[in-house]
């Protein structure tokens, strides 16, 4: 009891003290930090300048960025160090090759002079901050998440199957049209019509009695299966892994061909990448990404097989993706 207590009482004192330190406004620290996709590679930061005090002013600010929450001083390392920019900005937009969650922290570097007021009235003209470098100023180091430190991780949203198709005008006509028609249901026979309505209406026959008896009696009131429009990416391969790994490897060929909608070179890459001994979890998922290029290629059959090679990691997955390439296949007759 005598411990929770005491931290009760701690957290208390912390509030009190931070709302006592900006509500004075004679701290030198940013407030209000929020982080935002604001394109398909782009995170923007953003913040509130504190009021200037007499005798010192904000002369650079630090951006940091980390894959975790920052919660102390130590954590703001050269390595997450991203860019210094100057004491009157407000705002950061950081360029992102991944789709993993950052975090990020702003640190004022404070140089000693008159500048402005305590309530921060700024002329361009007037009031230019003067020529001062990271060796003029002192880091005013301190990390209070929720205020200079953002606390939820904000990340790029995945490209949509529309951004994801190439813009190389050199491909040939054939790929462009097979990827259209892939955006096109299936063609199918209506048997709605009753038997015989054709010659009723003394209307041409489009296909001969045979076929319209057979496509009867494999009907039946199974619903017509739709194929699949969207490429499924796990989880794992959403974030870039370390270099020199398997998942690094399998990473760069998802990126390059494989959500751009190359499945042609995806599978070759893929076919490369699985000849050589890759750990077991990395291969399951490789071949299930060759049985989803085999699939948007309509090679049914072999993606079939490619998905029923890993049906025992991810037997949910396999069966849903399998099932459906085995409905669109088409049997020899």
């Amino acid at each position: 009891m005598n411990i929770k207590r005491t931290v009760f009482l701690s957290v208390l004192f912390l509030i009190a003290a931070s709302t006592a330190l900006f509500a004075a406004g004679t701290r030198p620290v940013v407030t209000d930090i929020q982080a935002r996709a604001s394109a398909s590679n782009k995170i923007t930061v953003t913040w509130t300048i504190p009021s200037f005090s007499k005798g010192q002013y904000i002369a650079l600010q630090r951006i940091y960025k980390a894959n975790r929450p920052f919660t102390s001083t130590a954590d703001l390392t050269e390595q997450n160090l991203v860019a210094t920019i100057d004491g009157l900005s407000s705002s950061y937009t950081d360029t992102v090759e991944d789709y993993r969650e950052y975090y990020y922290a702003v640190i004022t570097l404070i140089a000693s002079g008159d500048f402005g007021t305590e309530d921060l009235f700024y002329d361009e003209e007037l009031d230019a901050l003067p020529e001062t470098t990271a060796q003029d100023a002192v880091a005013y180091l301190i990390v209070l998440p929720g205020v200079n430190a953002t606390v939820n991780g904000s990340r790029v949203p995945l490209p949509s199957r529309a951004s994801q198709i190439p813009q190389n005008t050199q491909e040939s006509t054939s790929s462009e049209s097979s990827r259209e028609l892939r955006n096109l249901p299936l063609a199918y026979i209506s048997l709605d019509d009753t038997e015989g309505s054709a010659q009723q209406d003394n209307k041409p026959r489009t296909i001969s009695e045979a076929t319209e008896k057979r496509a009867r009696s494999l009907g039946g009131k199974k619903p017509l299966t739709q194929p699949f429009t969207e490429p499924y990416v796990f989880e794992e391969d959403l974030v870039m892994p370390s270099r020199g790994t398997d998942d690094y490897d399998l990473f760069n060929i998802l990126k390059t061909t494989f959500i751009r909608c190359d499945y042609a070179n995806a599978a070759k890459q893929l076919r490369t990448f699985l000849a050589q001994n890759r750990s077991a979890v990395t291969t399951m998922r490789a071949r299930f990404y060759l049985g989803e290029c085999y699939y948007f290629m309509q090679n049914y059959a072999d993606a079939v097989t490619c998905f029923l090679s890993t049906e025992d990691s991810m037997s949910p997955l396999v069966r849903k993706w399998s099932e459906n390439a085995l409905d669109l296949y088409q049997i020899p007759q």
